[in-house]
């Protein structure tokens, strides 16, 4: 190459790497943005209720507990609860009882937060009562009871999701149809790559979602207390869970087992996936497709990296539904529940290091084969133009 065209060069690539920044920096306005709007609006309300009550914490008397009573005057085919907690450093506990001993909820625990569930089906008119126990509970809470459910964060983040596959498969398609007509899109280069990292990230979500849901059904279904018109995996219908028979009795042990099995299942998954993913056949599957590599390691991060969750509620970060359901259920002390988990998480920060690096590497070459392809756009754009 002549100096000349090395001189010619140089305002391409650095042309290029202005547009990659562009596109890059456009992905982060849209994911911040969504976040912002998740933040904002908050959980849309519950149209009509049955019940609605707002309470602060307190308010039942020295025992901690109240109950309430309200009417369905006409069959429904679902109940939907709403529970908003702020500030309560003790989860909620919440009874849903029917005349005809019909029994909806029993000891439901909640913990800080958002949550919106179902229980029951095809639930016949008549009075229910619901009963609170709220000791040591701080704070304010309010409860809400409805045949037809609200909109929740959780479904303005999937909501949120599809916007961002949107927006980042139509600028791939943009990409690709000017490419094929042999028209330069340096500005678009890097839209195949994200709407690619979009969807790795999001089925990695939802995959984790599955093990973590399926690890509290399992346990369930051993102890037989497992309902699958209770369950939604994948929080559709408002928040993710795994619905439980109401009314089943259930050891301390078998309590504890069903609350730290969510978590536990997705984490024995990770660990059988490191072990092919560091293998000789790993590597060379890997190595073989670039999109194999990606979303293998990627859920492998994701799932090793959940392990840090119930850090959270052990150095009092945050709350966690399914530590205290553990911690609160177990025959030994609590400091040796903590202390499992931070084992566990100090195996995950050695799991995770060559994982990290290994993305290091992927985002050279792909920015090496991102700079490749502007150049080759840039003189097909150039062969047309001539």
């Amino acid at each position: 190459m002549t100096q000349g065209e090395e001189k010619a060069g140089a305002p391409d690539r650095a042309g290029t790497r202005r547009w990659v920044r562009f596109v890059r920096l456009a992905v982060c306005l849209v994911v911040l943005a969504a976040i912002w709007g998740l933040v904002l609006y908050g959980p849309g309300a519950m149209p009509d209720p049955f019940f609605r009550k707002t309470v602060r914490a307190g308010a039942g008397g020295p025992d901690g507990a109240w109950e309430e009573t309200f009417t369905i005057a006409e069959p429904v085919p679902c109940l939907h609860v709403r529970v908003s907690v702020k500030g309560a450093p003790t989860p909620l506990r919440l009874d849903l009882d029917g005349e005809g001993d019909i029994w909806l909820l029993r000891d439901l625990r909640m913990s800080p937060g958002h949550a919106s569930f179902s229980c029951g089906r095809n639930l016949p008119a008549g009075t229910y009562t619901l009963r609170v126990h709220e000791t040591g509970a701080t704070g304010e809470y309010s409860i809400e009871i409805g045949s037809r459910a609200g909109v929740t964060w959780w479904q303005r983040l999937l909501v949120a999701c599809v916007g961002v596959l949107a927006f980042t498969g139509g600028l791939s398609l943009v990409y690709l149809l000017r490419t094929r007509a042999g028209r330069s899109s340096r500005a678009l280069a890097a839209a195949p790559y994200a709407f690619l990292a979009v969807v790795i990230a999001v089925s990695s979500i939802f995959l984790y979602l599955l093990f973590h849901e399926g690890g509290h059904a399992l346990a369930a279904i051993c102890f037989g207390d497992f309902d699958w018109s209770r369950s939604d995996f994948f929080g559709f219908g408002g928040s993710p869970h795994s619905g439980v028979k109401p009314g089943v009795k259930l050891a301390s042990w078998q309590r504890a087992v069903q609350s730290v099995a969510g978590p536990m299942l997705p984490l024995i998954v990770a660990y059988l996936l490191f072990i092919g993913w560091r293998s000789a056949w790993g590597k060379r599957v890997r190595g073989e497709r670039w999109a194999v590599d990606v979303l293998w390691s990627f859920v492998l991060f994701i799932f090793l990296f959940s392990g840090f969750g119930p850090l959270l509620p052990v150095f009092g970060v945050a709350p966690d539904g399914d530590y205290n359901g553990f911690v609160q259920n177990i025959p030994f002390a609590r400091w040796q529940a903590n202390a499992f988990f931070i084992a566990i998480a100090i195996v995950n920060v050695c799991l995770l290091v060559p994982i990290i690096a290994h993305f290091e590497r992927r985002r050279r070459a792909w920015f090496q084969d991102l700079a490749a392809k502007a150049q080759q756009n840039a003189g097909v754009q150039g062969e047309h133009d001539a």
